[in-house]
């Protein structure tokens, strides 16, 4: 990856796969934190807001978005398990149907 003018460039994978792809799944488990760091902290704001909008004390406030984070965190993980495993086999089919070559089904008949 590197940065040509004002936009990031990534260059293509020797397999011809989605650079996009490539980046994603080669970090697998830095986006996963990711994922998960970003679950939280939506789950928190929520699991705040909620609880602030009913008048609830802080403290009840902040216990009932730190429970409301861990859930969130625990879904976005469980979300982005079940899209990263997706976007895997959609490349191994995709780069198993660049290997396999094209089969003719009817022969052309020999006059």
């Amino acid at each position: 990856m590197k940065i040509v003018g004002e936009h990031w460039v990534f260059p293509l994978s020797p397999a011809g796969s989605p650079p996009l792809a490539e980046l994603l799944l080669n970090v697998r488990q830095l986006r996963m934190k990711s994922f998960m760091i970003l679950g939280s902290v939506v789950g928190f704001l929520i699991g705040a807001g909620f609880s602030l909008a009913g008048e609830c004390p802080w403290s009840t406030a902040l216990w009932r978005a730190s429970v409301a984070a861990l859930v969130v965190a625990w879904l976005a993980r469980w979300w982005s398990r079940i899209w990263l495993q997706g976007l895997c086999g959609a490349r191994e089919q995709r780069l198993r149907a660049r290997m396999t070559p094209p089969v003719n089904p009817k022969p052309a008949a020999k006059i």
